[in-house]
């Protein structure tokens, strides 16, 4: 793609080629691949989608990653009615000596991934938020639960069966259409950074 990334399935590791035959076989499920998430109604014209999933979006400069996340954002208005919704999970570390997890999530959320930015300028507006959460933890379980191979959904580096640790705290946005609207103040946290280069995030106890 224009980002330079490849966009072939890595169809020589085994446990991608067993999920990809498992999820061909769903009577009701097509797969795609090389699709520009920032130019879906390119890819998608004259069709509607009441939910888009994007799940842990990057780019191979993680800096150019916010304005990739606004581009999907607008381009994904294209494509949607309103009252639609976008779920978008995002990597988090979780907290250690040096920085807590709050800060890690304004940082990733705020900064490199500028939510708040992208999401207003597709015209959407955070309706909940909560924990992408492993399906190996007993106490939360995983939402998304385990395919019939067994495989659990989680996320995986690419070519390595581990997860990414920036994932530990990972969140999912669920954000819905709407013909125009701007957060209220007291939605915003803003980094502790210097004031002229503070980035916005969406405040953690905001109540959605």
């Amino acid at each position: 793609d224009e980002h330079g990334c490849d966009t072939e399935a890595p169809e020589n590791h085994e446990k991608v080629k067993n999920c990809l035959n498992e999820l061909k076989s769903i009577s009701n499920l097509t797969l795609q691949f090389g699709i520009d998430a920032t130019k879906l109604d390119t890819h998608y014209k004259g069709r509607r989608f009441h939910r888009i999933y994007f799940n842990f979006p990057c780019t191979p400069d993680m800096y150019h990653t916010a304005e990739m996340v606004e581009k999907f954002f607008i381009s994904a208005r294209k494509v949607q009615r309103r009252g639609h919704q976008i779920l978008l999970t995002l990597v988090c570390r979780l907290g250690n000596e040096e920085t807590t997890a709050e800060e890690h999530r304004i940082y990733w959320h705020g900064l490199i991934y500028g939510i708040v930015k992208a999401s207003q300028a597709g015209g959407y507006r955070l309706i909940k938020k909560r924990r992408f959460s492993d399906s190996t933890n007993n106490e939360d379980p995983h939402r998304y639960g385990r395919m019939i191979s067994g495989n659990k959904y989680r996320h995986e580096c690419t070519d390595s069966l581990h997860s990414c640790y920036y994932t530990g705290d990972a969140r999912q946005y669920v954000f819905e259409k709407v013909e125009r609207f701007e957060y209220n103040e007291a939605d915003i946290v803003y980094s502790e950074e210097d004031r002229d280069c503070r980035y916005p995030c969406f405040n953690e106890d905001m109540d959605t």
